[in-house]
């Protein structure tokens, strides 16, 4: 298609005024440029702040070398100039068309896209629902479609901008159904249709042991599609976060055992106490300043303990959450373990004087576990429940 030699450095002039903008224009021209069969790229991340000046990655179209791309800048994240270094000389008309067409569209309506994200789960079966924004499609062994219409400049622009938003959903999924999710494949095939009524889970059933079956109930099934509907929020950022450390939890703590295999149960517990954690700075954001280091003060510590007082009412609970938070910190600096982790399908009682509990522990106390996973769930379902109730209350006025 082109003669690839000699080469020169091409730059183009654009002085975008946002970060938003600069971003919309590079999703837009790297559309442009897989418009050609053999264009590939990789990142080679790297910035030179005195210079303002960003390295973006390489880019190449088949039989050309590889040709770095970089942006300059006045203000951090807009592209005032945009650079691509050793480009073949005949390859310059189509760089410039893909460049104006850019510049010129990148604001204007993107089109529809159907993305099929094949989602696997570490333990369970799904269920099909439909939701008003995407369905959720069981197919073979323990994996599920989630299937949704979205907006992009092509196909894989769509796919990428909304990988985030899936996993975000499979987080809170974790959350209700106390299993890890992985995504195993993304296509543009449409899913298969649900021809069945979404079936509910009792809410009397509880809502903290682990399922073989994931449903969800008919509360959860309708957070679920407003938290979707308000996934891109600022609100929910930091609830982002604490899902994210909660399915890690939960992945770590399902592939843990406590026979004659490797133990990993003081890292799920970890997860879970920095979910809670996330979640009571998300409640209580405010800081101190050292007098002596002038370092800032979050006093974590007390915000997980009146966040679990304040859902419970109990002061036991608070305290026990509170010695946990202890342990978590002692094993993550100092490197303690909570137990010898030696149990072997046989119990032998030892003494310890220097526990809580009087006891060496051949494994790590699983009610813990279990009861981190109840305090997340049930400060995430009344978050929830409090946003949504906001949002109807904007409604009706």
């Amino acid at each position: 298609m082109f003669d690839f030699s000699p080469t020169q450095t091409y730059t183009f002039s654009l002085n975008l005024k946002s970060v938003e903008d600069s971003n919309l224009f590079l999703r837009k021209l790297w559309s442009e440029f897989r418009k050609e069969p053999t264009f590939s790229s990789m990142s080679m991340a790297s910035k030179d702040g005195p210079k303002q000046f960003v390295t973006l990655g390489l880019v190449n179209f088949g039989k050309s070398p590889s040709s770095g791309v970089s942006v300059k800048y006045k203000h951090k994240g807009c592209i005032k100039e945009l650079e691509f270094h050793m480009f073949p000389q005949d390859f310059g008309d189509f760089l410039k068309e893909a460049v104006a067409i850019s510049a010129a569209s990148f604001q204007e309506a993107q089109t529809v896209q159907q993305v099929s994200y094949v989602y696997e789960a570490l333990v369970g079966l799904f269920q099909p629902y439909k939701f008003n924004a995407f369905s959720l499609s069981p197919v073979e062994d323990n994996k599920a479609i989630l299937s949704l219409e979205v907006t992009g400049y092509d196909y894989i622009d769509a796919a990428t901008q909304h990988k985030g938003k899936a996993d975000k959903l499979f987080n809170l999924f974790s959350l209700f159904f106390k299993s890890s999710f992985t995504c195993v494949k993304v296509s543009n095939e449409s899913a298969p249709a649900i021809n069945s009524e979404n079936t509910f889970r009792g809410d009397e059933e509880t809502v903290d042991e682990f399922y073989t079956q994931f449903e969800f109930s008919k509360e959860e099934f309708e957070l679920v599609g407003f938290f979707y509907k308000s996934i891109d929020e600022e609100v929910f950022t930091k609830m982002h976060r604490a899902l994210r450390l909660f399915q890690d939890g939960i992945s770590i703590e399902r592939l843990s055992g406590k026979t004659l295999v490797d133990n990993r149960k003081e890292v799920a517990l970890s997860l879970y106490m920095s979910a809670l954690e996330v979640l009571a700075n998300d409640r209580d954001p405010s800081t101190s300043t050292c007098d002596e280091c002038k370092q800032t003060v979050y006093k974590i510590s007390s915000k997980v303990h009146d966040l679990v007082l304040s859902l419970s009412k109990s002061k036991n609970l608070a305290k026990m959450v509170k010695r946990e938070y202890e342990k978590r910190s002692k094993y993550l600096h100092a490197g303690r373990f909570f137990s010898d982790n030696n149990f072997l399908g046989h119990h032998i009682p030892q003494l310890d004087g220097n526990t809580e509990h009087g006891n060496k522990l051949q494994y790590p106390y699983e009610g813990m576990l279990h009861t981190l996973r109840g305090i997340v769930y049930a400060v995430v379902v009344k978050r929830l429940r409090g946003l949504r109730a906001k949002e109807e209350k904007k409604k009706t006025a």
